[in-house]
Formats: C-alpha cells, sequence, structure tokens
C-alpha cells in the first residue's frame, strides 16, 4: 500500500501563499507526492476552514487512494509513513483537555473505502452549521461504531504553542498556533491588542 498523497489547499489570505511554497518544498525534500491547490477564500476564516471537509471528499474521489491532509501552515520535518489497508481513516488524538474532542482535524488520513467516503459526506454536511473541528466531532459521534479508526501517533501532530517551544526530534508533523493580529482578526472578528 502506497504512502497516502499528501493533500492541503491555500487561500490567498494573511500567509497562507508563502506557507503553501514552504509546504510543497518540504514535501520535495522529502520525496513526498502531494496535491496543493489554491482555493477562492470566502474572506471569512471560519468558512474558509469548512472548505477543508469537502476538498478531502473530492480529492479521495478523484484520486481513489489515501490522502493524507495536512494544514497547509504546518511543517512537514520527516518522511510520513501511514498503512491505511486496513483503515477508513487516521488521526491523531486531540489533547486539548478543555474540549471533549476525540480527535484533532489538522492531520487526516482518509482512505478510499465506502466508509471513510460515508464519513465524509456526513461530515461536509454537518461542516455547514460549523468549524471544520466542531463539525468533524459531530460526525464522529455519529458514525464511531461503523468506522475503522487508527490512532496516528502524536509526532504527526506536535502543536507548537510558542515559538520559543523546543520541536522534540521524533516529529513528524509540527503545527504552530500563529499569534499574528491580523489571522486572530480573521478567526475571531474584532480581535484586537486592546
Amino acid at each position: 500500500m502506497p504512502t497516502p498523497l499528501i493533500i492541503s489547499f491555500f487561500t490567498d489570505d494573511w500567509e497562507y501563499p508563502q506557507h503553501a511554497a514552504r509546504f510543497k518544498a518540504e514535501c520535495d525534500a522529502l520525496g513526498l507526492k502531494y496535491f496543493v491547490e489554491r482555493k477562492e477564500s470566502t474572506k471569512d476564516y471560519i468558512k474558509n476552514t469548512g472548505i477543508k471537509p469537502f476538498y478531502i471528499r473530492e480529492c479521495v474521489q478523484q484520486f481513489r487512494r489515501p490522502v493524507c491532509w495536512i494544514d497547509i501552515d504546518a511543517m512537514i520535518l520527516k518522511k510520513i509513513v501511514v498503512e491505511m489497508q486496513d483503515f477508513d481513516f487516521a488521526a491523531c488524538k486531540y489533547s486539548n483537555r478543555r474540549l471533549q474532542r476525540e480527535w484533532a482535524v489538522a492531520t487526516l488520513c482518509f482512505n478510499h473505502t465506502p466508509n471513510a467516503l460515508k464519513f465524509l459526506d456526513l461530515w461536509c454536511e454537518n461542516s455547514l452549521r460549523g468549524t471544520d473541528e466542531a463539525s468533524f466531532d459531530t460526525t464522529w459521534h455519529m458514525l464511531r461504531k461503523e468506522m475503522k479508526v487508527f490512532a496516528l501517533p502524536n509526532t504527526y501532530n506536535f502543536v507548537r504553542w510558542s515559538l520559543t517551544l523546543q520541536i522534540p526530534e521524533d516529529t513528524v508533523i509540527c503545527h504552530q498556533l500563529s499569534k499574528s493580529e491580523d489571522k486572530l482578526r480573521r478567526k475571531y472578528k474584532g480581535h484586537s491588542k486592546s
């Protein structure tokens, strides 16, 4: 079974085009096959995140093979190896204890199986009423008994909460939380330092 095709998209908002260029360079350097597209922005951060389930479903249907979604502003530090033959999807356990969610959505692998497509269809439907994270969680609770899921190691979803935080040597994918005023303003309308 081949390594999943790495997929992501970006909009022209904020610094995403620069992140996309770096993301592609990291994939090239690691010999990873990828498919990254520019998408038209909705000009609303939350609505832009809602494009994710539709894009993943489109890629699974188009390529008819396992895909691995990674948020475009993540850093890919090591070769990604995920054996998907026996699973509908693979994800990392959610590490934020404040929210009662089971799976993180910044790194997600989906197989081309009937159950995976069923999950993606329902996630798309649910995403019309909430964020990509909340709608994924809702979908998981609706279909959890039907899904064959593989828990990825946390090295595939290391979250760097601060730029001063050292990245562990075994990290495969590093997600960084941006403190950019511009991004926060887009994410949380009206956000300001004052």
